[in-house]
Order: C-alpha cells, then sequence, then structure tokens
C-alpha cells in the first residue's frame, strides 16, 4: 500500500519555529543608528538600510512559510479524518 503520513506535531512544531524566528528577527530588524565614519557615513547608512529591508522580507517570508506549513497540516487533518469517515460510512459493520 503506498501513501502519504506526515507527523502531525513535527509540521505543527515547524511552523511554531518558523513564526518564533519571525518573530524574534523582526524584533532585532529596527538598524541601530549609523555611525560617524566620516564620509563613508552616507554609504554605511545605505548598507544599514538595506539590510533592515532584507530582513523585513525575510520575516515576512518566515511567517508566509509558517502559515503554509500549518494550512497544509490542516489539510492533512481534515482529508485523513474525511477519508476515515467515508471507509466508515462504506463498510459500517467493519471493525474499527
Amino acid at each position: 500500500m503506498s501513501g502519504t503520513h506526515a507527523q502531525l506535531g513535527e509540521l505543527e512544531a515547524l511552523a511554531s519555529r518558523l513564526r518564533t524566528g519571525a518573530a524574534e528577527l523582526d524584533g532585532s530588524a529596527a538598524p541601530p543608528p549609523a555611525p560617524q565614519v566620516g564620509v563613508a557615513s552616507e554609504a554605511v547608512a545605505g548598507v544599514m538600510a538595506m539590510l533592515t529591508l532584507s530582513a523585513a522580507e525575510i520575516v515576512e517570508a518566515l511567517n508566509y512559510v509558517g502559515d503554509e506549513v500549518a494550512a497544509g497540516s490542516n489539510l492533512y487533518i481534515e482529508t485523513d479524518h474525511g477519508n476515515a469517515d467515508d471507509i466508515a460510512r462504506s463498510n459500517p459493520n467493519a471493525p474499527r
């Protein structure tokens, strides 16, 4: 028999770790004040702004992936329960 088996606890833990990582990164995404490094101050500030933007995009991606993992887990549960109900209805006298 072929099929798919998901470790639902592991999927939930993965979704949680992704969301927690996003929250932790989001909390540190604000750049510190640009250092005063003479003529390079503007360039350093620009690089720091780019890094902050990149961190914000990573936060968004981690949250999205966490949501998708959770949604996939929920779909798996719904499908599994639906299939079990269908089997029970097709043979109500079968042992469970």
